[in-house]
């Protein structure tokens, strides 16, 4: 699925089924959630970003001793604004790499529209991104998960697609010049005869600086500044973000 697609999907079924999307490194797979909050709007929803590796127990949710009644009492972390009445828009970013204590809450969370005893508001939507497994950067699913979330792919895009993007967000003219003469530096690994193409990210290479959507973005103040680089220091800047094929 295109990005557009995957968003469509989330909102035409993600408060009844949670989509897991996969992709390859710096596809825009993380800016779906700021793509829904402009697209949706605040009045209804809370977006909330979660790191999924990044998190601990205590940072989602824990029981807490209340002494007076010398009971536990279930606390859910204010990164969810529980108290507020909104319907949520939950993205669990990395979710298939958590750690495996962590993997029973997140799992809830996608089959029960709960954090930990806590049920969401009725129509929340939880999605979560993460690297497809062929990428080698450690994702994995439980079986028992994977056959009760909707797990789609979700491409690259092509060489136009990035260029309307990048326009409207202002990325260096020469960059999105770039990106029109070389467009299969938007091809994926995936994609048949692709072993020659000096620009894109494989997993068996152990160049990790590679062309992709994002690392195309972080070069634009590169090229804005460049008067303030010597030629030197700007090629080894823009090999940095996106490789030396790229720079040179």
């Amino acid at each position: 699925l295109t990005r557009d697609q995957v968003k469509e999907a989330i909102k035409a079924i993600g408060m009844d089924v949670t989509m897991m999307i996969l992709s390859e490194p710096g596809c825009g797979k993380t800016a779906i959630l700021h793509d829904l909050e402009r697209e949706m709007g605040t009045e209804e929803y809370d977006f909330i970003y979660v790191d999924g590796p990044n998190k601990e127990m205590m940072d989602i949710a824990a029981s807490i001793p209340n002494h007076e009644t010398k009971a536990l009492e279930y606390y859910v972390a204010s990164l969810f604004k529980m108290g507020n009445g909104k319907k949520k828009v939950i993205m669990i970013d990395e979710a298939l790499k958590v750690p495996k204590l962590m993997q029973p809450i997140y799992t809830r969370m996608y089959l029960e529209r709960t954090v930990g005893d806590e049920p969401l508001p009725e129509g929340s939507i939880v999605f979560g991104t993460s690297n497809n497994a062929s990428d080698g950067v450690g994702d994995s699913m439980l079986g028992h998960v994977g056959n009760r979330v909707c797990v789609v792919n979700m491409s690259k895009p092509t060489h136009d697609a990035w260029n309307v993007w990048a326009t409207a967000n202002g990325i260096a003219r020469p960059i999105r010049a770039w990106a029109s003469m070389n467009p299969k530096a938007f091809k994926s690994y995936l994609d048949p005869d692709q072993n020659e193409n000096e620009f894109i990210f494989k997993p068996s290479s152990a160049v990790k600086q590679f062309v992709s959507p994002r690392s195309l973005a972080k070069c634009s103040p590169v090229i804005l500044n460049r008067d303030k680089f010597s030629e030197n220091a700007m090629m080894g800047a823009l090999a940095g973000l996106a490789g030396e094929s790229f720079a040179k």
